[in-house]
């Protein structure tokens, strides 16, 4: 989830990402750094796995992926 972070640094903006973590307390922990900088209006956090049954509301489509 520090890759929005690593983005930033090198000069890519972001309009918006989601960012899923397997560890729960991970996306906690990243969910108060985004809070904390501003960009919960741009940033989706979730809990989970990209597998089959991830509740996509269309086919996914990614500009970018970072795993």
């Amino acid at each position: 989830m520090r890759a929005a972070a690593d983005l930033h640094h090198f000069g890519v903006a972001l309009d918006q990402a989601d960012a899923v973590d397997i560890d729960a307390e991970a996306v906690e922990v990243a969910r108060a750094n985004v809070a904390r900088n501003g960009g919960a209006d741009r940033i989706a956090l979730a809990a989970g796995s990209l597998g089959q049954a991830w509740p996509w509301p269309q086919p996914p489509h990614a500009d970018l992926v970072v795993a």
